[in-house]
């Protein structure tokens, strides 16, 4: 089987006659960029969105500032690297020579956009068309976030869309909300900074180095070795942060966040800071990784205290309802209402845990107040 976008860049006189929209709209065209073997920077960036894209990562990756001009041809490179039509005209040499991690899977991308110029009817429609959809699909986020497979997308320049605040509002930030439970890949590009509160996303790729403000308790003769151990080990603790936040996110009705993700973004500068060591930024390197990894374990702790003070409620409710049956048997029905009540809010997802234990305080008080009664009665007719 020939993909269609591989037909249409050798025949582009079957154009009319085919359905849908192409991969990549505004970012195709031409060949594949080349990749300096010294370009240390964009080399980074490169290898930390593949690995974004390439495993089983899934949420919101934002590009600050490094998607316009000719600080977008790393990325440009890469979204064809996955392009069926560029691919059908790159050599498996000039791929095979391509820096390590660097090139993405055949239609890794499902769609990418960009935005600058362009209206929210035109992405919009473009989105709609990508996946098959109706133009004017009333329930297109929907639609793209309920996809299998889950999709994955980018669009680049946000912020120069014709209007960036509609675009996020109705589009970006509801894509960007479900997304990693839903298991999109979304990538955003902004030519300038992001947006501040107005978008949620799990990584951030910041060309920009870091600088070292003098935090105390960061060593400033760090080595290259010193600051990589150190992100290595905060990359640990996210993945594992990561798993045990996705196994209790649809438990607990307001589960505590999980911190961004800075391993990738540290890496990133991780990579050009060793090209001048010693370099002072490896220090502000060590230091942040060292302070999202107190974010993490601050994380985490929360965490494993909910889910401790669930299973404690759990079993209070447990050694509760035995009491009551050995007193009274068979309940009569208020009593039963009560502990229906209680188990519905301590076992039925998502769990408010503070209305839980009030839920099942008032069970325990209720079956304490029958025992007493109970012990009353039977020390009067003793």
């Amino acid at each position: 089987m020939i993909p269609t976008e591989t037909i249409r860049e050798y025949l582009p006189g079957v154009v009319p006659f085919v359905a849908g929209e192409p991969t990549l709209r505004g970012l195709s065209g031409g060949g594949l960029p080349e990749l300096k073997p010294d370009d240390t920077l964009r080399i980074a960036l490169t290898r930390e969105l593949t690995r974004l894209l390439s495993g089983g990562w899934a949420g919101t990756v934002v590009l600050p500032g490094c998607t316009s001009g000719t600080g977008a041809a790393w990325l440009v490179r890469l979204l064809r690297t996955a392009d069926p039509a560029t691919r059908a005209g790159t050599s498996d040499a000039q791929l095979a020579g391509a820096p390590r991690d660097t090139v993405l899977g055949l239609g890794a991308i499902d769609a990418a956009y960009d935005a600058r110029g362009r209206s929210l009817s035109e992405i919009t429609r473009y989105l709609a068309e990508r996946f098959g959809l109706p133009p004017d699909e009333p329930d297109l986020i929907h639609r793209l976030l309920r996809r299998v497979p889950p999709a994955c997308l980018v669009i680049v320049g946000v912020d120069r869309a014709e209007s960036p605040d509609t675009l996020i509002r109705e589009v970006l930030r509801p894509l960007a909300v479900a997304a990693r439970s839903r298991g999109v890949r979304l990538v955003l590009g902004f030519d300038g900074p992001l947006p501040g509160k107005k978008l949620p996303y799990e990584v951030a790729l910041d060309p920009k180095p870091l600088l070292d403000s003098s935090r105390p308790g960061v060593r400033h003769s760090v080595t290259g070795v010193d600051a990589e151990a150190r992100v290595a080990e905060l990359a640990d603790a996210e993945a594992d942060a990561a798993r045990l936040s996705s196994e209790n996110e649809n438990r607990f009705r307001e589960p505590p966040a999980l911190p961004r993700a800075r391993a990738p973004g540290l890496r990133v500068r991780l990579a050009v800071a060793r090209v001048t060591e010693p370099n002072p930024e490896l220090a502000a390197i060590y230091g942040e990784a060292a302070t999202t990894l107190r974010q993490i374990s601050s994380f985490t702790q929360e965490l494993r205290h909910l889910n401790e003070g669930l299973r404690n409620l759990r079993q209070r409710l447990k050694d509760d309802r035995e009491s009551a049956t050995r007193y009274f048997g068979a309940e009569d029905q208020p009593l039963a209402d009560r502990y229906e009540q209680a188990v519905r809010t301590a076992y039925q997802a998502p769990i408010d845990l503070a209305a839980a234990r009030m839920s099942v305080e008032q069970y325990i008080a209720e079956v304490a107040r029958r025992i007493g009664e109970t012990d009353e009665d039977n020390k009067d007719h003793g």
